[in-house]
């Protein structure tokens, strides 16, 4: 863990060059009219209304109608559309919550780095040890941790706001970082937390990718170890998700919708009862009181019992069909035999052939990464028009496992300064 003590060390070790204090006095003083009213989400200066990044992202994305979604879906599950729209609502709310307290953390481990007062409650702070709680937290550590080693990365300020008076939007990002270049140049980087997914392993022929990079095509692992063929990948989803832990202390984060092939064993007098095979879904899963339920695992060969499933923050998720009698694929380290999605998922591959962004950026697809490389394109701009040099701009992605990976994002500045 981090402790402050290290932290000041590492101040007067590598003291900060004098370009990283005049760049965030800079930027201080140059928004400071910039008023943000955080229930609203809105952003003023003066009597002048300034739209916030997000909204400056959604005039690229296509038009989806989510009132004629939510009824489609109600219907095929036998729910009315307003309780469906409900459950919605309060599933943002939750990982928005969550969200906020994860960047929460982080902005106080950035104000440890630079000397501001770190507002910490007792629990997160002992004997000089900043204490993580959970995954995600546990990763801003890490990523911490090792800025705390490198002797040419200097924190400049969190949770930045800037507005661009020309080109009319507002925003707030995580982290501005300054590098000392090989010739002794300062260079700054934009930094943000993200929650990105798609990161579970699975085994295709010739070694391991993620579902997120699967295509249509790549050939997996049914559960009789034989090979099938990828038929469809749908788009990105954005359901409630749940984590299915396993004895042994292994876990997968799958969303509601996700099917598995259990085998369920029912018990009376803890005697068993019966066994059968049945595919759930994860959220069925979640909700099933009676019986044990095992998961079978291909690597190595065995049933792993489900000791529970939780409910955890959404993450963005896609969902593959698969050749083969089965209709099963494996995923994860340890091979976990799941299932086929539903049949709809051909028409949501055949429409995500073509989901592309709107003009002038329809040689992204539209995800949360394309949208991701905007506002963080939109933030260089705000900095870049205060004669800052931004070298690159990266997304933390955070992990539940507790570990993070930086991805770069494309520098998208020339086209936006064409478009608004």
């Amino acid at each position: 863990m981090i402790n402050k003590s290290d932290v000041e060390a590492r101040r007067i070790r590598w003291p900060e060059p004098k370009e990283v204090t005049e760049v965030r006095n800079l930027i201080t003083e140059s928004f400071k009219d910039l008023v943000f009213l955080e229930d609203s989400h809105q952003y003023f200066v003066e009597d002048r209304e300034f739209p916030p990044v997000s909204s400056v992202c959604h005039r690229f994305e296509p038009y989806i109608d989510w009132d004629q979604i939510a009824e489609n879906k109600a219907q095929k599950l036998g729910r009315t559309k307003e309780d469906l729209q409900k459950e919605w609502h309060e599933n943002n709310i939750t990982s928005t919550s969550c969200g906020s307290k994860t960047h929460w953390f982080g902005e106080q481990m950035m104000n440890l780095f630079i000397g501001r007062d770190v507002n910490l409650p007792f629990q997160y702070s002992r004997d000089g040890y900043i204490i993580p709680y959970v995954g995600k937290e546990r990763a801003i550590e890490k990523y911490w941790e090792d800025i705390l080693q490198n002797p040419n990365v200097f924190p400049v300020m969190p949770e930045a706001k800037l507005y661009h008076r020309e080109l009319g939007y507002a925003g707030t990002f995580d982290i501005l970082l300054a590098y000392r270049m090989g010739n002794g140049d300062i260079k700054f980087s934009i930094h943000d937390y993200k929650g990105l997914p798609l990161d579970t392993p699975i085994k295709v022929e010739g070694g391991w990718k993620t579902i997120g990079t699967v295509v249509e095509g790549d050939r997996v692992y049914d559960k009789d170890g034989d090979l099938v063929e990828v038929e469809a990948v749908s788009e990105v989803h954005h359901n409630p998700c749940f984590r299915i832990v396993f004895s042994g202390g292994s876990e997968i984060i799958a969303d509601h919708e996700h099917r598995w092939e259990v085998l369920l064993e029912t018990r009376s007098n803890h005697v068993m009862k019966e066994t059968e095979y049945r595919v759930m879904t994860t959220e069925a899963m979640w909700k099933r009181s009676r019986g044990v339920m095992y998961i079978e695992q291909k690597n190595p060969q065995s049933f792993l019992k489900v000791v529970r499933v939780e409910e955890v923050d959404m993450v963005p998720t896609r969902c593959l069909s698969v050749s083969g009698p089965s209709h099963t694929f494996c995923v994860g380290e340890n091979m976990l035999v799941t299932h086929n999605t539903n049949k709809d998922l051909r028409n949501s591959f055949n429409r995500s052939k073509s989901f592309t962004l709107l003009d002038p950026f329809r040689d992204y697809i539209s995800e949360p990464l394309s949208i991701y490389g905007i506002q963080l394109s939109l933030y260089q701009l705000g900095l870049e028009q205060l004669g800052i040099p931004i070298v690159d701009r990266n997304l933390i992605w955070l992990k539940e496992d507790g570990t993070y990976e930086k991805i770069g994002t494309p520098d998208l500045t020339g086209r936006l300064l064409n478009t608004l």
